[in-house]
């Protein structure tokens, strides 16, 4: 597998129909925040849901390589998994019954991003003719949610979350502390995202000369963009997780049953790799903290 076979295969997933749906078992998922707050932070990415065929492969494949644990609440048979770190929910896995001949679908990450009104946001989402994968619905524990793609193809959810959104916090180690668009067209998605969710623009050239936008609100960074450097690749949201020594961490990828897709080596400065995990869903990791470079740069526009 290389990052264009892989990422290229992030195709957009129709039984997200029935999901949520009233065919499967009842989908019992936690709270975005294990103690609620007051909190609506519009425009930051709360939670992320792996969609995969091969739960037992992915539990081994993040436990070994980030100690995160799992409660499927006792039901080896569960639709949900809650991923834990540190005891906090971070995430869930849901599995996608993949019966031979029915569905065609690779695992994949999927971003939630807070809003306040789930059902106003979504009528935008309609006027762009996005394609849309669940109108707004509510889920126990979790809130109101709804899943579409956006403008260029890349899948997203956005969520009203009924315990209020968490804190900011400062980045852990082993935990999610970045999420990066790709997009074949820089100015269309980030103007979609800008229309969506209120974010103000930071604009960068990155040490090999391309084009980054960092989306934000008042309160701090939230997420970036970029064009898809790779051909063949399909628009799609990546999330990264911030490490100690991203060398360290490639060399037990392997041996999980994982891929490096892009080795720290490939990417200037050698501080991230793009990492497949065993059922095929594609994230980054991070040196943490980023570089003197990168904080010059970032410093600069504050």
């Amino acid at each position: 597998m290389n990052i264009i076979t892989s990422i290229k295969s992030l195709t957009i997933i129709s039984i997200i129909f029935v999901l949520f749906g009233c065919e499967q078992k009842e989908l019992i998922v936690p709270p975005v925040t294990q103690t609620p707050t007051t909190n609506k932070l519009t425009g930051k990415i709360v939670w992320h849901d792996l969609l995969t065929d091969d739960v037992s492969s992915v539990k081994s494949f993040y436990g070994g390589l980030f100690g995160w644990k799992f409660d499927n609440g006792g039901d080896p048979e569960a639709i949900y998994t809650t991923i834990l770190f540190n005891g906090n929910p971070i995430g869930g896995i849901i599995h996608l019954e993949n019966k031979e001949g029915e569905i065609n679908y690779s695992s994949q990450w999927m971003e939630y991003i807070s809003v306040e009104d789930v059902d106003a946001v979504f009528q935008e989402v309609k006027k762009q003719n996005c394609k849309v994968y669940r109108e707004p619905f509510d889920i126990m524990n979790r809130g109101r949610i709804a899943i579409f793609a956006d403008t260029r193809g890349a899948l997203i959810a956005i969520v009203n979350s009924s315990s209020g959104d968490p804190e900011d916090v400062e980045v852990e180690y082993n935990n999610w502390f970045w999420d990066e668009l790709w997009t074949d067209d820089m100015d269309n998605s980030v103007d979609f995202y800008k229309s969506l969710f209120g974010y103000t623009t930071e604009e960068y050239k990155t040490r090999s000369d391309d084009d980054y936008v960092i989306l934000r609100t008042k309160e701090r960074r939230r997420a970036g963009v970029l064009k898809i450097p790779f051909e063949d690749v399909k628009p799609n949201w990546l999330p990264f997780v911030a490490v100690k020594n991203v060398k360290k961490v490639e060399n037990k990828v392997k041996e999980l049953g994982g891929e490096i897709l892009v080795a720290s080596e490939g990417i200037i400065g050698n501080e991230a790799a793009i990492l497949a995990d065993p059922s095929g869903a594609v994230f980054t990791i991070h040196n943490w903290p980023l570089s003197k470079e990168i904080m010059d740069k970032l410093n600069e526009k504050n």
